[in-house]
């Protein structure tokens, strides 16, 4: 049995990163009796509320119910203390976001509105101008006026990987903390038969979000499909897969191949673009109104991944429109400037933001599908 570091000073630590209440908890179980993902050992948010209040932070942080929590808001609104388990739960997911990422600017990201602001500018600024430089014939000659064409690209380049490997860096020290919290790679990996069970588990959670559908169909009364978080959610996870196969089949189709086949990419983008913009604007209506649990506390990482992804969306339809009907305005070549260098951006800060939770989700659901098929296994569960 691993040793748990205790930290009493934990819980003010965790503040930072969002309204924190859970001193006021007495452990009588009510958020563990009303979520309707708590089943069989998943005992939380109960189990995750007792680690932060004894300081067990690595312990808390590797634990793989911290990603299965969708935060549908049941267990607060049924806390008879008021401790706010649910809000509890997001922000020990950015706490542990800061915690994988190495250099320690997610931390800062997180818990200083201004930190996030100026990454986000400067860090744009430095992949337009990077993307610039790789056509400096077409480029507007005040820029390289003021910086050397190869300082740009140097800059530019040393971005784009330091950024890759940070990201490689924080997933890797979480799912390796995870595997071991777990029982390691030995327990991980066997049997064969319960690790494709739970891999087919995690394919349906990503195709339909079973999971996070019991969030919404579980309350009394129902919510409306259209003020459901899953289908917002769902057609921001599809809709931005659609627009990474449209890039990537242009960049296939035609930079590589140089074909004019751009129907395939078309359709991909089109029909993902209308996903992501419908399920954004559906969930930036639903933390406007604030009439949820879940949207009552939002901070700048909520409204930062929405605003970028309704940026991403807009200008790709914009450039759409402008290819289509072959509009020759130059505002079209800095919306392309624009576009891009905010998708590179979106991407590169994955480590240090909310979104990393597309990594940690998926990894930390398949644990949580070995762990059940191991309970069914034993007749436990």
């Amino acid at each position: 049995m691993s040793r748990i570091l205790v930290n009493p000073e934990f819980v003010e630590q965790l503040k930072e990163y969002g309204h924190v209440n859970v001193n006021d908890c007495f452990n009588c179980g009510n958020c563990t009796a009303v979520c309707p993902l708590s089943e069989g050992e998943t005992a939380f948010p109960r189990k995750m509320v007792r680690l932060a209040q004894i300081g067990a932070a690595k312990e808390l942080a590797a634990r793989p119910e911290l990603w299965i929590c969708h935060y549908c808001g049941e267990c607060s609104d049924t806390c008879p203390r008021q401790a706010d388990p649910g809000e509890f739960m997001a922000a020990a997911r950015r706490k542990a976001i800061a915690e994988y990422e190495p250099t320690g600017l997610a931390s800062l990201m997180f818990r200083n509105s201004w930190v996030a602001v100026l990454v986000t500018v400067v860090l744009a600024a430095v992949l337009g101008a990077f993307l610039v430089s790789l056509h400096p014939e077409e480029s507007p000659p005040w820029l390289f006026s003021l910086v050397a064409y190869e300082t740009i690209h140097i800059v530019g380049v040393g971005a784009l990987l330091g950024f890759v490997i940070l990201g490689a860096i924080a997933f890797t020290r979480y799912f390796t903390r995870m595997i071991a919290v777990y029982g390691g790679w030995k327990k991980l990996t066997s049997p064969s038969a319960r690790v494709w069970q739970a891999t087919k588990m995690l394919i349906q959670d990503i195709l339909t979000m079973p999971l996070h559908g019991k969030c919404d169909t579980d309350r009394d009364p129902p919510r409306p499909w259209t003020s459901q978080p899953r289908w917002s959610h769902w057609a921001i996870m599809w809709g931005f897969f659609l627009l990474l196969t449209a890039t990537t089949l242009d960049f296939l189709l035609i930079y590589l191949a140089g074909t004019n086949f751009y129907l395939p990419a078309r359709l991909s983008g089109t029909v993902g673009g209308a996903l992501m913009l419908w399920g954004v604007i559906a969930t930036i209506r639903e933390r406007a109104r604030a009439a949820q649990e879940p949207y009552q506390k939002s901070v700048l990482a909520d409204w930062w991944l929405l605003i970028m992804l309704l940026l991403l969306t807009v200008t790709g339809f914009w450039l759409e429109i402008a290819v289509t009907f072959h509009w020759k305005q130059a505002f079209n070549d800095w919306a392309l400037l624009f576009h891009t260098a905010v998708a590179m951006e979106f991407i590169l800060l994955t480590p240090m933001t909310k979104f990393a939770h597309a990594l940690y989700r998926p990894a930390a659901l398949w644990v949580y599908h070995l762990k059940q098929a191991e309970g069914t296994a034993n007749g436990t569960a």
